[in-house]
């Protein structure tokens, strides 16, 4: 269940600097508002639920200032929420104007030049994120955000995000750990904690650019339940897409290979999957 919006007399009481503060939508463990700060302009601010992990928190800003790359919202300030109804973490970040990629595609079929900048962005962060050893683990629609005016992509939600320099905070052998079901490959639904590298975000975004490519996700369509999704990533690949994007059919091929159920056969880095793509003329 989301939590209930908090009153923006009692924010703008806590955060003097900002103005305007809107609530604009909330889920699970975080609320979103807009607002507008002195210096910044218009941000964004985040507030985490008491139940929410601390430790995921802080690996989130933590994974965030460490990329540090255009393509994903800068983070201005971040802190504990004390004396609030409910004590709680919260951050302030840079504005997006625009959809996520889910509301994008309820709009219709992606153009082809969308679908390559939308490839082209997420595995620039990726890229990014691996010189940094970080996994975002939570590829998806919903976590990629497209501007309304020129198209340009970022990469949301580092909230599960995997710093391989640290130790995991998801025991191995636990069972399932957190996941986006249809869009996390077998390792990550195995919870094989030591298998989980660039490659697992490489599977979910080839999931997702196949998805904008023929507006499906075969491994969620007609799933009668989340387990039988699971299975279907467990046991299967992709179909190719019979769209293609450029003359060679290139980019289908990168999709493909990205999303292969078996981990060795993807590729190695994030950085190889971005040279490829660098290579493909739509």
């Amino acid at each position: 269940m989301a939590a209930a919006p908090m009153d923006p007399a009692v924010l703008a009481a806590h955060f003097p600097d900002l103005t305007g503060i809107t609530y604009v939508t909330g889920g699970g463990q975080k609320l979103v508002y807009r607002a507008v700060h002195p210096t910044y302009g218009a941000v964004a601010l985040k507030i985490f639920s008491d139940l929410a992990d601390p430790e995921r928190v802080s690996r989130e800003i933590e994974a965030v200032r460490s990329i540090a790359c255009p393509n994903v919202p800068e983070i201005f300030a971040a802190g504990f929420l004390a004396g609030a109804p409910k004590p709680a973490f919260w951050i302030i970040e840079a504005w997006l104007d625009g959809v996520n990629l889910r509301a994008r595609m309820a709009g219709g079929p992606l153009s082809d030049k969308l679908v390559f900048r939308i490839a082209t962005d997420v595995l620039y962060v990726l890229s990014e994120a691996e010189l940094k050893r970080i996994v975002h683990r939570d590829v998806k629609p919903e976590n990629v955000f497209v501007a309304s005016n020129d198209g340009k992509c970022w990469l949301l939600d580092f909230g599960i995000a995997r710093h391989l320099e640290l130790s995991t905070l998801t025991r191995a052998g636990a069972g399932q750990g957190p996941l986006s079901p249809g869009y996390a490959p077998p390792e990550q639904i195995q919870n094989y904690t030591d298998k989980i590298d660039c490659r697992a975000d490489l599977f979910a975004l080839g999931v997702t650019l196949y998805e904008t490519l023929m507006g499906v996700n075969p491994f969620v369509q007609g799933a009668k339940d989340q387990a039988e999704v699971l299975r279907r990533v467990m046991q299967s690949d992709l179909p190719r897409p019979t769209r293609d994007i450029d003359s060679n059919g290139i980019f289908s091929d990168l999709v493909m290979v990205m999303s292969r159920s078996r981990r060795s056969l993807r590729p190695r880095t994030a950085a190889k999957a971005y040279t490829w793509l660098k290579g493909i003329t739509p």
